[in-house]
């Protein structure tokens, strides 16, 4: 069985951020990029993109509430585990996933943004 090479993809920024946030930081990772916004009071925002396809993630689904959605034209879903909430979808090959502690709307609202 042969490998899948990860996908060349360019990194997509949110045009929609809520107000008080800005970029804190951009790494690459090695499987993709993290970007990281943050605002005065401390919270953050933080952005994945992988672009390895052999990248895997699990999650607590007994303590997550899991609730599909629409990011962008893609199918994602937000995931609740009660302070932390995760936004995850994939577009064009690409893995994305926000973690913040902000509501569905507002983190739908940055991932259908990206550009």
């Amino acid at each position: 069985m042969s490998r899948i090479e990860p996908v060349e993809a360019k990194i997509l920024y949110p045009t929609y951020l809520p107000e008080g946030y800005e970029k804190v930081s951009e790494e690459d990772i090695g499987i993709g990029t993290e970007l990281i916004y943050g605002n005065e009071e401390g919270d953050a925002i933080h952005l994945l993109q992988i672009t390895d396809s052999d990248m895997e993630e699990s999650f607590d689904t007994e303590s997550t509430e899991k609730k599909s959605c629409i990011v962008g034209d893609c199918q994602g879903y937000y995931l609740d585990s009660g302070g932390t909430h995760v936004l995850i979808w994939e577009k064009n090959g690409v893995y994305m996933k926000i973690t913040a502690t902000l509501d569905e709307e507002t983190m739908v609202r940055i991932g259908s943004s990206l550009k």
